[in-house]
Order: C-alpha cells, then sequence, then structure tokens
C-alpha cells in the first residue's frame, strides 16, 4: 500500500508555519505580550524544540513560560504551568505539588489528570497511571486520550 503524497501537509511545510507562529507570538512579545500569547509561544517553543532536538528552543520557552507565571504567579494556571515545567525537566516530586496548587485553585481536573497519569507513567506508577489512562479514554475517546493508553500499554 502506497501513501499519497497529496493528501498530507508536507513536514517541511508545517515546520515553516510553526515557525510563523513562533514569529509572530514573538512580536507580540516585544510589544507587552498576554499571559496567553507568552504561554502559547511558550508551547510552540517547546514543540519546536522537541522536533528538531533543539535545546536552545527549550531554554527560551522555559525563560518565556516563566515570564506568564510572573504575570499571574498565583493563579491556577501558573501553578499548572510550574507543574508542566516541572515534569518536563525531571522534577517529578515537585510536578505533583504544583499538579495539586492547580487542582485546589480551580484547575481542570481533566487536564490534571492528563498531566498525573504523565508524571506516573515517567515515573513507573503504571497501575496510577493505567488507571487514570482508561478513565480519561472513556470519558473522551480521542487520539490523544485512546493514544496515551495505547503507549502505556505498549
Amino acid at each position: 500500500m502506497t501513501i499519497d503524497d497529496k493528501r498530507y501537509t508536507s513536514g517541511r511545510i508545517a515546520l515553516a508555519n510553526l515557525s510563523a507562529s513562533i514569529v509572530s507570538l514573538e512580536l507580540r512579545r516585544g510589544e507587552k505580550a498576554s499571559f496567553p500569547d507568552l504561554v502559547s509561544l511558550s508551547k510552540l517553543l517547546f514543540l519546536r524544540g522537541d522536533l528538531l532536538g533543539r535545546i536552545a528552543d527549550h531554554d527560551r520557552a522555559e525563560l518565556i513560560a516563566t515570564e506568564a507565571i510572573a504575570l499571574s504567579p498565583n493563579s491556577a494556571s501558573a501553578s499548572y504551568i510550574r507543574a508542566r515545567l516541572a515534569e518536563r525537566f525531571h522534577r517529578f516530586a515537585e510536578a505533583h505539588a504544583y499538579l495539586d496548587q492547580a487542582l485546589a485553585a480551580g484547575y481542570s481536573k481533566q487536564q490534571i489528570d492528563i498531566e498525573r497519569a504523565s508524571l506516573f507513567q515517567a515515573t513507573g506508577q503504571y497501575r496510577g497511571a493505567l488507571a487514570l489512562r482508561e478513565r480519561l479514554a472513556e470519558e473522551a475517546p480521542g487520539i490523544h486520550t485512546i493514544g496515551a493508553l495505547a503507549s502505556l500499554l505498549a
């Protein structure tokens, strides 16, 4: 079976679009970006860093996420971002504590459970990860939830 190249976006085009989005958000950052703009920019930089293996993008993403947190340090979103940063850099106990703070401050339980499942999986707590991944896939079946469950089961 062959794959129809015309059916899918070129990787080069997708990467160019990602980079263009980053440049656009960087320009906004120079003009006093909002909390959501900084969060988006950080996520896109982490994504590009992951795709291309660029440590500089990861460093920049962490810096920008820290700027976002400074705009709203006591918010549920700031605690959630802190948890994601801690998880990304393998500070797992710290990540769990920040997730608890984010949940207590009103952050989405579903998003917290997604992150907590990742933490459990990353630290070898497979039973806890499996329980969360199964429930998440049942509640909201989709590529992310079912794919995460399949990854865990593999």
